[in-house]
């Protein structure tokens, strides 16, 4: 890896520690149950896109790494395991995406941004459904299980299928303009 790539990754690593928000702020929160809406995976996804998957996944170990060091709270554990569910579905619907696509071409960018969100909607979703049925009979153990399955399951499976809605192409046209300006092509 040349030096240009290593300050890079650096950056990005930096970027998803510094806008998270136990150091940023920055969140905005969402009528389901008031989980926030966060941006401090859109660098995981830009070096994700730019450098592929293991320069991706370290830049996401290193900010989810931090981020749990920095408040070491259930929701933000439960923030990083949605990070990486949606990072397998990204990861899975680009493959897919890109599979029959001769090489030295790429795909269409609207076929790739709506298939790589919904890869990453689909698994946060699913993923995040499974660990809220158990995290939330911890947490509430008074909660009903018709309750839990009917109404409290639901509103955050929402909230997880809408925040790759923002992330994902906020991500992807990101890292096509820097990788383009950079001289660094798209890495997956």
């Amino acid at each position: 890896m040349d030096t240009k790539r290593v300050a890079l990754v650096a950056v990005f690593a930096a970027l998803a520690i510094i806008l998270s928000p136990s150091i940023s702020r920055i969140s905005i929160p969402s009528p389901f149950f008031g989980l926030p809406y966060q941006v401090w995976e859109i660098p995981i996804f830009v070096a994700f896109l730019m450098f592929g998957p293991k320069l991706g996944l370290f830049v996401a170990g290193v900010g989810s790494v931090v981020l749990v060091a920095l408040q070491p709270m259930w929701v933000v554990a439960a923030g990083v395991l949605a990070c990486f569910a949606m990072l397998g579905g990204f990861y899975l619907a680009y493959k897919l995406v890109t599979r029959n696509v001769a090489k030295g071409t790429t795909p269409s960018t609207r076929k790739t941004v709506i298939a790589i969100t919904a890869g990453a909607i689909i698994f946060r979703t699913l993923v995040m459904a499974v660990q809220n049925y158990y995290m939330l009979q911890l947490m509430y153990p008074s909660m009903t299980q018709s309750f839990l399955v009917s109404v409290a399951i639901p509103l955050v499976a929402l909230f997880n299928a809408t925040e790759p809605l923002y992330v994902i192409p906020v991500s992807y046209f990101v890292a096509k303009g820097i990788g383009s300006s950079l001289k660094i092509g798209n890495k997956i």
